[in-house]
């Protein structure tokens, strides 16, 4: 892992807790839905469980790669602007 990838797994980074009305409501359908999955099909509850973990794993991969993008190109108008008032 990078420098970028430690600053996003330690303590140094905690992402903004989300509270618009957008994110309830959509969290809120994903719940209701599990919710009417496990009482349709509760044989599939721990088959269920299983790829909710694994989709877990695989948002916060790209949760993870998308910081790590972000701040490169943060970086690079950074140097860009640097770069270009130097020249002048």
């Amino acid at each position: 892992m990078g420098v970028l990838e430690d600053i996003y797994e330690s303590e140094m980074f905690h992402p903004l807790k989300i509270e618009t009305t957008e994110y309830k409501q959509a969290l809120d359908r994903v719940c209701k839905a599990e919710d009417e999955l496990i009482n349709t099909y509760p044989e599939c509850k721990e088959l269920f469980l299983k790829y909710q973990e694994a989709e877990n794993n695989l948002v916060h991969i790209d949760t993870r790669d998308m910081f790590v993008a972000g701040m490169r190109v943060g970086g690079k108008i950074t140097m860009e602007i640097f770069v270009k008032s130097d020249s002048n």
